[in-house]
């Protein structure tokens, strides 16, 4: 991400590449989510913050990621890496947002 404009409706983040990515903000936007993070043995939540949905229906998280050092921006099937997410104790399941 290079840099970003808030709108009242959306956010739209310029990526390095020079495109842009509009995400439009949801009811579920803000909420926190999270997974259970892999390969560990124990019960280890992660946890994302929902941002909201772009123009293909595509879900964006906001969450810490270990691999790059920092908070990132990515599709649910990044943050989720194939596990189920849940939003405070409460199954969410796929599609139904």
């Amino acid at each position: 991400m290079k840099h970003f404009y808030l709108h009242h409706d959306r956010v739209e983040i310029t990526l390095a590449n020079g495109s842009k990515l509009d995400i439009y903000f949801t009811p579920d936007t803000g909420s926190v989510f999270y997974r259970y993070k892999i390969n560990t043995i124990s019960q280890v939540r992660h946890p994302g913050i929902f941002l909201g949905i772009d123009r293909h229906g595509h879900r964006w998280y906001m969450h810490n990621h270990f691999e790059h050092g920092r908070p990132v921006i990515e599709t649910e099937s990044g943050f989720a890496k194939g596990q189920p997410l849940y939003i405070g104790e409460r199954h969410r399941r796929p599609g139904i947002g």
